[in-house]
């Protein structure tokens, strides 16, 4: 694909458009607070939890399911992250200082 074939009004006008691939994206979004783990795609075969036009929607559209999954607690883990750094950033190279000294000291009793 080429430059002059790809064009990307019509490629992100696709975006979510279809109510599949919204009702998908919804899915994971509510479960992303009711579950650990996303259901795998070969899960969806046993999932009682929804009715079966549900379980095909999300068999279709399981990519919008699996990000939007995931995109919530991405973003929560940035945002603490981000207001923490001068927290952890310094206990976390004390633990990696202590560990390269441990290894330095086993490494230089071995040769």
């Amino acid at each position: 694909m080429n430059e002059e074939d790809w064009n990307h009004y019509r490629t992100l006008s696709t975006f979510m458009d279809n109510p599949e691939e919204v009702h998908a994206g919804f899915i994971g979004l509510c479960q992303t607070v009711q579950r650990k783990k996303p259901y795998r795609f070969d899960e969806l075969v046993h999932v009682s939890e929804f009715p079966p036009d549900v379980v095909a929607h999300l068999k279709r559209e399981y990519t919008y399911y699996y990000v939007m999954f995931w995109l919530p607690r991405i973003i929560a883990l940035t945002v603490v992250l981000s207001l923490t750094m001068d927290i952890w950033v310094p206990i976390a190279c004390q633990i990696l200082m202590k560990v390269v000294e441990t290894w330095a000291a086993s490494w230089s009793s071995l040769v």
